[in-house]
């Protein structure tokens, strides 16, 4: 216990110091890193078990959340360091307090960015309903899930908005016409008919971004044109088999997306990754849009660089027509003069 709140303690002071000349919040910066959560008052590693499940799409097993348990009461959660942690999960268990399950969450309250989630429930086995099933989240599991990713993924888009790359963001906008954050260190670009490629080209851990006037269903054609290996039989493919599709109707943004998930690899090279894409019908009147991400990083754990582009594949959003100015009209009976 010691050791943990001294590691949180020191991270979040180092954390305080590197922000404080680049932050407009009159908050501290919270502690602890990316996908880490701190939960207190577990029973049985209810919870544990819950936010450990593996990210789907990935080709070797991660966790969803690096899971931290300190042995310290929920009444005292916040009233030492931990108040200052990036992800707090407090579990409250009380018959007397509580008939049913419920779930609630404030954000910066302590410090930025920070989700203090509270879980309440009148008995362990209450809380056992939010125990996942093999790889199935369903219920309150998922809505504590979806809590999480969704408080990193603001995070690191509030990240971007601060760091970014407004050449290729421009160069986005003039092919496709709609806005999109692209991360500062992606500077190499490969332009084709109705496609872009963008990337950190890092030669261990390399993030992209595609984007295409196609259905991800005919992804294989055209990374067949776009990405090539070392010669014109190598070509990046999908994994068909690993890919999972959701579908979508925004009604705010008036648009249908298809959701994907699943692997790549270079036909003819020992190649391949993890890539998240969407489908998107909307923003243009008869063609659909595909924004995806991909990861190349072997050897290396690719949970983060994942989320980082998901973030932004679904951070994308069409540009709003500009309202003609509204003409002056004059109240009757009244004189106005120019």
């Amino acid at each position: 216990m010691y050791k943990y709140v001294t590691r949180l303690l020191l991270s979040f002071c180092c954390l305080l110091i590197a922000a404080c000349n680049d932050r407009k919040s009159m908050l501290p910066t919270s502690g602890g890193s990316p996908y880490e959560v701190t939960v207190v008052g577990d029973i049985d590693s209810i919870l544990y078990n819950t936010l450990s499940i593996d990210v789907e799409g990935l080709p070797q097993s991660e966790p969803m959340f690096d899971v931290s348990e300190p042995d310290i009461k929920p009444a005292e959660a916040l009233k030492g360091v931990l108040r200052y942690a990036r992800s707090l999960v407090v579990v409250d268990i009380n018959p007397k307090k509580y008939d049913k399950l419920s779930i609630a969450c404030k954000r910066n309250v302590h410090a930025q960015p920070q989700l203090i989630v509270r879980v309440c429930a009148p008995t362990a086995d209450c809380l056992r309903s939010m125990s996942a099933q093999d790889t199935a989240l369903q219920g309150n599991a998922h809505t504590l899930v979806e809590l999480l990713k969704a408080h990193e993924s603001k995070a690191y888009i509030e990240t971007l908005q601060r760091k970014h790359n407004p050449k290729m963001e421009a160069e986005v906008k003039r092919m496709f016409g709609f806005d999109m954050l692209i991360p500062s260190d992606m500077k190499s670009c490969k332009r084709g008919k109705d496609f872009l490629w963008i990337s950190n080209d890092s030669p261990t851990a390399m993030q992209n971004i595609c984007i295409y006037k196609q259905q991800f269903r005919n992804r294989d054609s055209v990374m067949q044109v776009n990405i090539k290996g070392e010669t014109d039989s190598m070509y990046m493919t999908t994994v068909h088999d690993a890919c999972s599709v959701i579908y979508k109707n925004d009604e705010r943004e008036d648009i249908h997306t298809q959701e994907w998930r699943g692997l790549w690899e270079m036909k003819g090279d020992a190649m391949g990754g993890p890539l998240v894409a969407r489908s998107i019908w909307g923003y243009y009147p008869r063609e659909v849009i595909t924004v995806e991400g991909f990861v190349y990083a072997p050897g290396k754990k690719k949970r983060n660089l994942m989320m980082q582009l998901e973030a932004i594949v679904y951070a994308t959003h069409k540009q709003k027509a500009k309202k003609a100015p509204e003409p002056i009209r004059h109240l009757s009976g009244k004189k106005h003069t120019d």
